[in-house]
């Protein structure tokens, strides 16, 4: 704000891919998380994942410290599986401003019509070179907001 005038000045975006950043699914509840997701319970589903403590502090640091806003997408759910994730990171107190369901390929299209995503996180070196120059493969967590 610069002489009581509000700014127009969109705030950056960041997309951070759930899975293999922030939530890890253990092989032993693959099972039971295929098991509630097939049944519709998404919420029983999204218990089944481990959050990192790493990435969620991460997240803190990135959004309170550099002021970008942060959008988990997850690869593994279809549209109806969102409300619950949403729900299970904000019973985390993570400051995720929209979760959404989406594929690499649907995520990339979007990328030309979305002017303030500033850059995708993906952990998975399989779509390292799908978003082009906004995009790129995570490494590590440490990687968020550079």
């Amino acid at each position: 704000m610069k002489g009581n005038d509000l700014s127009n000045v969109v705030t950056p975006r960041l997309c951070l891919v759930f899975e293999g950043a922030l939530g890890f699914l253990p092989e032993a509840r693959v099972r039971d998380f295929n098991y509630h997701g097939s049944r519709g319970n998404w919420r029983l589903a999204w218990q089944e994942w481990e959050l990192d403590d790493l990435a969620m502090r991460k997240i803190w640091d990135v959004t309170f410290r550099q002021s970008f806003q942060l959008e988990v997408v997850t690869y593994v759910a279809p549209e109806e599986g969102v409300p619950a994730l949403a729900e299970r990171l904000e019973e985390e107190s993570l400051p995720i401003t929209r979760v959404t369901a989406s594929t690499p390929a649907r995520m990339a299209r979007r990328l030309a019509y979305a002017p303030d995503v500033a850059y995708v996180y993906d952990p998975d070196p399989a779509n390292a070179l799908v978003y082009g120059s906004r995009g790129g493969y995570l490494r590590s967590i440490h990687q968020l907001g550079r």
